[in-house]
């Protein structure tokens, strides 16, 4: 597809109502190619402090950083409501002035608002699904609301993004969508996969060559097994280190790190273009999800598969992984032999231990499976045929 090119393909716009752009490699690498491939790109998204701003170097994109409403004031369901208004009529007023090939809602807000803005503008509208919003999950009336908006402009959007055919499967039945109207993209960075060891963490927190290091990147929650691996940790072998690597400033939980000797941070977030050599100075990556009392737990994680970001950046740098079990991602570590499978937080030193005895052959793995499974640019077509046919059309 080339380097970024002259602007002749269209406009298209991704509207996000979140921060954490840059921690969703799937958003990151369909934006990237967009540009390849001649677009221009106006990205919206909420201005979060907790997480670095997006940043991309093309001067094709155009960013719109939308502001959060003050926390104190208004009860949350009000000032959510408050925002979700707010930011329409902010991304309205950008929107109106430009002409697009297609707005791209992300989530089931970004949907609803793409699709109001696309009625009003006559502008066609697709969908990018992250999380599972299953009806029979919802307990909350908020959020049943949304999830009947999500339904509604979901069947008239003209393509949807979700991650692999199971979610695709549970989507196209709560939702009733056609399936040739779904596009199958992993949430995975640009390849190509390759293990090229850096010493970023060793040399950033003055580690000695010899330590082992145990890498979990994401979210610091309880759903994420945080309390329970940081405890675990402290039996583990001396010459191993555990370094949590925060996607956003701070952590959920309110942990100081400082109370735990044993576990290192990585000292927070870091610039998208310096990941890859974080992940690369690690031993093992480790995916911990379990279903929670969230609202887009159950199902979403049960079937988490090819939406998870992490385990598609470990794999991409041949780092093989440990991950807490779920159906179809441990068939997928089993068959490509790139990690290993755990029933529970204290299995995971047995499985390091494995890995680390065999460690050409589980890299291997990690690369072929990144390789066969998660390169994102031989999905990437199916998006630009659709966006391509509007151009023509139009």
């Amino acid at each position: 597809m080339g380097q970024d090119s002259d602007v002749d393909a269209g406009r298209v716009a991704v509207i996000y109502f979140r921060g954490d752009l840059d921690t969703v490699p799937a958003l990151r690498s369909t934006v990237t190619l967009l540009l390849q491939r001649g677009y221009a790109v106006d990205v919206v998204y909420v201005r979060d402090p907790a997480f670095l701003p997006p940043q991309f170097e093309s001067p094709a994109v155009t960013l719109v950083a939308l502001p959060r409403l003050p926390r104190k004031g208004l009860p949350t369901p009000l000032r959510r409501i408050a925002e979700v208004m707010l930011w329409l009529l902010r991304t309205f007023r950008h929107c109106a002035r430009r002409s697009y090939v297609c707005l791209i809602g992300v989530e089931p807000v970004g949907l609803i608002v793409s699709g109001l803005l696309a009625t009003m503008l006559r502008i066609p509208v697709a969908y990018f699904s992250l999380e599972l919003y299953l009806s029979r999950e919802i307990t909350s009336l908020h959020i049943k609301v949304m999830k009947a908006g999500e339904r509604f402009f979901n069947r008239r959007c003209i393509f949807t993004i979700i991650q692999d055919q199971e979610r695709a499967r549970l989507l196209a039945d709560e939702n009733r969508l056609s399936p040739e109207k779904i596009i199958l993209l992993p949430n995975s960075p640009l390849g190509p996969a390759r293990r090229d060891p850096s010493d970023y963490l060793r040399k950033k927190l003055a580690l000695p060559a010899k330590k082992r290091l145990v890498l979990y990147a994401g979210a610091l929650t309880m759903w994420t097994y945080t309390p329970e691996l940081i405890l675990a940790a402290r039996q583990w072998p001396a010459g191993w280190t555990l370094i949590l690597h925060s996607r956003q400033e701070g952590n959920e939980l309110g942990l100081n790190l400082a109370d735990f000797p044993w576990v290192r941070s990585s000292g927070g977030p870091v610039p998208y273009e310096d990941l890859p050599a974080l992940i690369s100075s690690a031993d093992v990556g480790l995916v911990l999800y379990r279903n929670a009392d969230t609202i887009w737990q159950g199902d979403n994680i049960t079937y988490v598969g090819l939406s998870s970001g992490k385990l598609a950046q470990y794999l991409r740098c041949g780092v093989p992984v440990a991950v807490i079990a779920f159906p179809g991602l441990c068939d997928l570590i089993e068959r490509y032999h790139c990690g290993i499978c755990v029933n529970e937080v204290a299995e995971l030193e047995g499985a390091i231990t494995t890995i680390l005895a065999h460690y050409s052959d589980y890299s291997r793995g990690a690369i072929d499976c990144f390789s066969e499974v998660f390169d994102f640019e031989q999905y990437f077509d199916a998006v630009l045929t659709h966006l391509d046919n509007r151009t023509t059309a139009s």
